[in-house]
């Protein structure tokens, strides 16, 4: 016995090192991935997902080798399509019984309008050599298929509500070398739900309609690698509507193109955190890449119209090389940093506007190129904690909260609203320029600035104010009550700071102007709009003078004219509400005047339904989605749904969610029409989807009299209500008795009942059937019921005492156990003896006449034999005979 088992043990580990031996060469022979397609490591040294792409015709090979039943691969084409896929009774796609796990469904020729789906564990749906055409055909992956795979594929579909791949709960699943182009509306050329540690690599996805290409909903740990996606919506898009957030994906190697530069279009939109956006080439959109939450993006190439790069709270984002070129709207940013604590490192900016744009706190900025013809950096409002170490900046710096400067090379101006603490910067200009308000108190710990004894030379409006020397970091300069604007040149400048600078004011009398702001009506996006307006002092037109013109922040200029009129070109570039402020600038004669307007540009709506679960007719089904405007909720808004023909209203939530809970009516597909109406914010909205009702499955009761004698009636009853118990009245039920159907009618209660006579000794078989209709199913009921002999009673009426040598007559009656008469049937008439054969006649009445020949007492017995339906009877009696 321990020789058999080390032989044994020595059988196994040889099996196991075979096996390694084929998995191996297998690899080294057939992988032609490099290693950074296959493992990624995020920043952290965390290894995100590793996939290991073997040859399936090696599988299917090792697999003979190693197991009974091999995997197989069968050959699709549109005449056997029915033998392998087929709709359930639920109303879901399936592969048939024909299709094992680890199969290989290879789909040759052309399809139109059929779908496929990869429901089973390891199952690879690909077409051998590329040669399947697929029109209008959408690809499922379902949740029991761990290490499926979906290759090779061709799809072009032009119909609404016609996506090209779909993934829902699926784990290890590899979508790779497929072809999709999808035109319809609602239609995303890759949607998944669910999925976790999934491959999406080597695809080219492009959709032509102004909605989302690659959406992912509520999935973590999957890698998405070397696809080039195409569309006019969110490309690349990790959605959090209709589900949550999605964690730890890696976008790496991908060709990402924006083709709208419009807010709809953010290329590569991520709502998640830790997923890493690397080495992709991201051109076009509105956003280059937008992070809604802590992601990492680097060694990306991004050329988009509004930002190249959009990130919320703690994000990094390093190496990039992002470079604007595309602007359409005369505003945009390099990098847009919306949330607090991020890093900016490394990168390279080109832009034509803001190369960095604050709008929050505590961000750092280390050896980046900012090259910008504008500002290199610009706030939105008066952030705290911003440094910047180590770069090299060419673009206006403008200031408005606490700024720290630290060893950078600094080629253009500072403008400064705000704090700026600095030290071993490099100044390329022998100047600088500052705007100094009315009672501004400028103040720098350290820095390169401004000398503490340097020779000033003080301008207002490119004239020569006053020339002085400073004292201990002071100027000393009276300004004239007001706001001026001045221009500081200072020479000799060294590692000196601003200190406690105050700027006083005399009291001179100056006139008050008014500003009047025309109304502004109608505004469209990517339109020009006048904003006007006339700036008046006691109704007369004050000619020559500066306004300034702040829209959402941005500043413009012009002057008035001789009437005192104004007018500036804006291009209108964003939705939403636009804060208008007008203000005039003091000079010696007029104080600065003020007024402010808004205007609202609507912003487009879209409607996105979450998904309808097919049901059963009766049943109430969800009808659910949010109304969203970009990508942000809008909340409390009516919203109209037309099922079939009839509409209902309902009110989003606070995250625009929309629902309608439906009793299902109509058995088939459902039409769903989801409206919002404009208001004064939003622009008009409807989607279309549909959902399948399928009939109901009904519950049909029988019961039966369970034994009766034969003659007897025999009671047949049952009920039909659908499965919630719903009474189906007024429906006819077929009953089958013994091969012969007769058919009833249950009542308002749902009842029938069929009453009949026990005709058959032994087992009854009886089947009740509902046909079922339009709504329902068919439902079958099946009992039985036994029928046994009947007992039998046979009489005999009394012989009065005769003469010997008359007649004599003998009658009596045969009956069944509940009375009724047995006619034509014999009976046996013993008389001393002698047995005669008589027949009972229609009333079941016998009759024997006999010729007394017996003195004495004579001896009658009267008997039944019984037969195949009645039981044996026995009746005696007695008459004398005399001479």
């Amino acid at each position: 016995m321990r020789n058999y088992y080390k032989f044994l043990i020595f059988c196994t580990i040889s099996l196991l090192f075979c096996l390694a031996s084929v998995s191996a060469s297998d690899v080294q022979s057939n992988d032609t991935h490099p290693i950074s397609n296959m493992v990624n490591v995020n920043e952290n040294g965390g290894t995100a997902l590793t996939n290991n792409d073997v040859n399936s015709a090696k599988i299917v090979k090792t697999e003979k080798n190693q197991v009974k039943e091999a995997s197989e691969t069968i050959t699709v084409t549109s005449s056997n399509y029915g033998k392998y896929f087929k709709t359930n009774s639920s109303g879901n796609l399936v592969t048939t019984d024909l299709v094992k796990a680890g199969d290989v469904i290879n789909l040759q020729g052309s399809f139109n309008d059929v779908n496929f789906t990869a429901d089973k564990k390891s199952l690879t749906l690909t077409s051998i050599g590329k040669k399947a055409k697929l029109t209008n055909c959408i690809v499922y992956s379902h949740g029991l298929n761990s290490g499926s795979k979906i290759c090779n594929l061709t799809i072009s579909n032009v119909n609404n509500s016609c996506g090209g791949i779909i993934l829902d709960h699926s784990t290890n699943v590899i979508v790779e070398n497929n072809r999709i182009n999808v035109a319809g509306f609602d239609s995303f050329a890759l949607t998944a739900y669910n999925i976790n540690k999934c491959t999406i690599r080597n695809n080219y996805l492009e959709s032509t309609h102004t909605q989302s290409n690659m959406v992912i909903y509520s999935s973590d740990n999957n890698n998405i690698i070397n696809n080039t996606v195409i569309g006019y919506a969110n490309c690349i898009y990790l959605c959090a509507y209709g589900g949550t957030v999605s964690n730890n994906n890696v976008i790496r190697q991908n060709t990402v193109i924006g083709k709208s530069p419009y807010s709809t279009c953010y290329t590569i939109q991520l709502m998640g955190y830790n997923n890493i956006v690397e080495k992709n080439t991201v051109s076009g959109g509105f956003r280059g890449i937008s992070s809604e939450n802590s992601n990492i993006i680097r060694n990306n190439d991004v050329d988009a119209v509004y930002a190249g790069i959009f990130t919320q709270e703690n994000s990094t984002i390093t190496n990039n090389y992002i470079h604007l070129s595309r602007n359409n709207f005369g505003i945009c940013y390099g990098i847009d940093i919306r949330g607090a604590r991020s890093i900016v490192k490394n990168n390279i900016i080109k832009t034509g506007d803001a190369g960095i744009f604050i709008e929050n706190k505590d961000i750092t900025i280390t050896n980046n190129t900012i090259i910008s013809s504008g500002y290199a950096l610009d706030y939105s409002d008066k952030f705290t904690g911003i440094k910047m170490l180590n770069n090299n900046i060419t673009g206006e710096i403008h200031n408005l909260g606490t700024l720290t400067l630290t060893k950078n090379i600094i080629n253009t101006n500072i403008s400064n609203e705000g704090k700026i603490l600095a030290s071993g910067n490099i100044f390329t200009k022998n100047s600088n320029s500052f705007k100094i308000k009315d009672n501004s108190i400028i103040f720098v710990d350290r820095g390169n600035f401004i000398p503490k004894n340097a020779d000033v030379t003080i301008y207002e409006n490119s004239k020569l104010v006053k020339k002085t020397t400073m004292k201990n970091y002071n100027v000393n300069y009276t300004v004239p009550k007001g706001i001026h604007y001045y221009d500081l040149i200072v020479t000799n400048s060294s590692y000196n700071s601003f200190k406690n600078n105050t700027f006083k004011t005399n009291n001179e009398n100056r006139t008050q102007p008014r500003i009047t702001v025309n109304a502004i009506k109608n505004a469209k996006i990517n339109t020009n709009i006048t904003i006007g307006g006339r700036l008046t002092y006691k109704s007369s037109g004050v000619a020559n003078q500066t306004i300034t013109i702040t829209v959402n922040n941005k500043k413009y200029t012009t002057k008035t004219a001789s009437n005192g009129n104004f007018t500036m070109k804006y291009p209108v570039s964003s939705y939403g509400t636009h804060n208008v402020v007008v203000t005039s600038t003091a000079n010696d004669k007029y104080q600065s005047a003020r007024n402010s307007t808004t205007f609202i540009v609507q912003t487009p709506t879209q409607i996105q339904y979450n998904r309808i679960n097919t049901t059963k007719y009766g049943d109430t089904v969800k009808i659910s989605g949010k109304l969203l405007a970009g990508n942000a909720a809008v909340k409390n808004a009516t919203v109209k749904i037309k099922v079939n023909t009839k509409t209902y209203t309902t009110t989003t939530s606070s995250t625009g969610l929309f629902v309608l809970n439906y009793k299902t009516s109509i058995v088939g597909t459902n039409n769903v029409t989801t409206t919002f109406n404009a208001n004064t914010y939003y622009q008009a909205a409807s989607k279309k989807t549909t959902f399948k009702v399928t009939k109901q499955d009904i519950k049909l009761t029988l019961t039966a009299t369970k034994q009766v004698a034969y003659g007897s009636n025999v009671i047949l009853s049952g009920k039909l209500t659908d499965k919630a118990g719903k009474i189906l009245g007024n429906n006819n039920v077929i009953l089958n008795i013994n091969g012969k159907a007769v058919t009833v009618k249950t009542n308002g209660s749902g009842i029938y009942k069929y009453t009949m006579k026990a005709l058959k000794v032994g087992t009854n078989n009886v089947t009740a059937t509902f046909s079922g209709n339009k709504n329902y199913n068919k439902a079958t009921n099946k009992t039985t019921f036994k029928v046994v002999k009947s007992s039998t009673k046979i009489t005999i009426n009394k012989i009065s005492a005769t003469k010997k040598g008359n007649n004599v007559k003998i009658t009596g009656k045969l009956t069944d156990n509940s009375g009724a008469v047995i006619k034509n049937t014999y009976v046996k008439v013993n008389i001393n003896g002698k047995t005669y054969n008589v027949k009972t006649n229609n009333s079941g009445v016998y009759a024997y006449t006999y010729k007394a020949g017996t003195l004495g007492t004579n001896n009658v017995t009267v008997s039944y034999p019984g037969n195949n339906n009645y039981l044996k009877s026995t009746q005696k009696i007695t008459f004398k005979v005399t001479s």
